[in-house]
């Protein structure tokens, strides 16, 4: 972000081309979307995600829970990426796919980024193999870092709701703050319905 149009140089290339080759997988990340910065001002400041962390397929096949967070820069060019994974190897852990999932529009772009991730020198078996569990990561990473736990989620929602019921008891509530209740309202219940759905699918397994 900033600076000049970004091309493309041939070491970008030649690096892209030798990830693809060894079937490598960007782990992502959680925080800043950006892990350099030139430190300067205005319109001379760039921004940029330089810094990743890669795996094969067989290693996240051990290690599905790893996760990646870009940590404050401070004074440095680069910020730290904090790398965590178990320790304990569950080689047989089940993966359930949650329904409540299917009503976030998101979980669909998820799955179909954990695709497109898919190395294309691989034979079809294993492409289908590598694909499952680059999904299995992918949502349990989304479900874990953008919908967090649902009943805390509720909890927050009834609380905000609550403030503006207050709010608008002894005053009429503006515009936006009618508008803001109302989305409330229609996230609470949504919440609730997927609460009860993850429990009804606990309760059959």
């Amino acid at each position: 972000m900033g600076g000049l149009p970004f091309r493309l140089s041939l070491l970008v290339l030649a690096f892209r081309e030798f990830v693809h080759d060894l079937g490598l997988v960007d782990l992502g990340f959680s925080g800043s979307p950006f892990t350099w910065c030139n430190n300067r001002q205005g319109n001379r400041r760039i921004q940029i995600r330089l810094d990743r962390v890669f795996c094969n397929a067989a290693w996240l096949h051990f290690f599905d829970d790893a996760s990646v967070k870009h940590l404050n820069r401070g004074v440095s060019n680069h910020c730290p990426l904090l790398f965590s994974f178990s320790n304990d190897v569950r080689r047989n852990r089940l993966f359930r796919f949650q329904i409540f999932w299917v009503e976030y529009p998101e979980s669909s772009e998820v799955v179909s980024q954990a695709w497109h991730e898919v190395p294309c020198n691989l034979t079809p078996h294993s492409r289908f193999g590598t694909g499952l569990r680059l999904t299995r990561f992918a949502l349990s990473s989304w479900n874990v870092n953008c919908l967090g736990v649902l009943e805390k989620s509720l909890e927050d929602t009834v609380c905000k709701i609550s403030s503006l019921e207050i709010s608008d008891a002894m005053s009429a509530l503006c515009v936006t703050d009618e508008c803001e209740l109302r989305m409330l309202y229609n996230k609470a219940v949504a919440l609730r319905r997927q609460i009860s759905l993850k429990w009804w699918a606990k309760s059959k397994q």
